[in-house]
């Protein structure tokens, strides 16, 4: 198990039914350079093969009410990807205006909290006959940068298909193991004073040397 951090907590904690910590992303696929044409089937099988091989995807939250620390993340050993990858039709007629409102739809609802924290999104029957595809992950994940840079891991090269990391398929979260986490979590409760008594000389002195610049400045 590797504990997340504050920072990382905070957009657990802050989340509500209006304000949402989820990165959404759309990608327009041509499904017409797709060897043997498209099929969701295939497709579906050939992106859980590549997204299989990215760690981040493959973890879960572990969490107890009685953990007094930040959840945990533990290896999802039961992932299923028909769980995160969904297939749907556009509203008739297609139009980019019907494919935005779906889109729309799909980002409201919440990720499933019990599931690795990420779901896509298929988009059939656009009038363009382009292939949305929206894909979802929440930001205790990876942030919008790191996100961006997950596609390049899942799409093909220019030099043919996204290679699956090895590496990436060996590594895991661990298990589950709760007296670790409720036992961790009172540790790093305890800890809280300390942490907050060794920053608080130099978090007071950072006013102090504002105020001396600012002065400092006026002459």
């Amino acid at each position: 198990m590797k504990r997340i951090s504050g920072w990382d907590a905070a957009y657990l904690y802050l989340e509500t039914a209006e304000q949402s910590f989820v990165v959404n992303a759309i990608l327009d696929l041509d499904p017409s350079g797709m060897p043997g044409g498209y099929s969701f089937e295939r497709a579906a099988a050939e992106l859980g093969r590549r997204l299989r091989s990215i760690p981040e995807l493959r973890r879960t939250l572990a969490d107890s009410a009685a953990n007094l620390g930040h959840p945990a993340w533990v290896e999802a050993f039961d992932l299923r990807i028909p769980d995160h990858v969904h297939r749907h039709d556009v509203p008739y007629p297609g139009e980019r205006p019907d494919v935005l409102d779906l889109v729309g739809e799909l980002c409201s609802r919440p990720l499933d909290p019990g599931r690795p924290l990420w779901e896509v999104h298929v988009l059939e029957g656009a009038a363009d006959g382009s292939l949305p595809v929206l894909v979802r992950i929440h930001h205790v994940v990876m942030d919008g940068l790191s996100a961006a840079r997950l596609l390049d891991r899942i799409c093909d090269g220019p030099d043919g298909a996204a290679p699956v990391d090895p590496e990436g398929m060996r590594s895991h979260a661990g298990r589950r193991h709760d007296l670790a986490l409720v036992a961790g979590g009172a540790v790093h409760f305890l800890s809280r004073p300390l942490t907050v008594a060794r920053l608080l000389p130099e978090t007071l002195a950072i006013p102090v040397r504002l105020a001396g610049g600012a002065v400092a400045g006026l002459f």
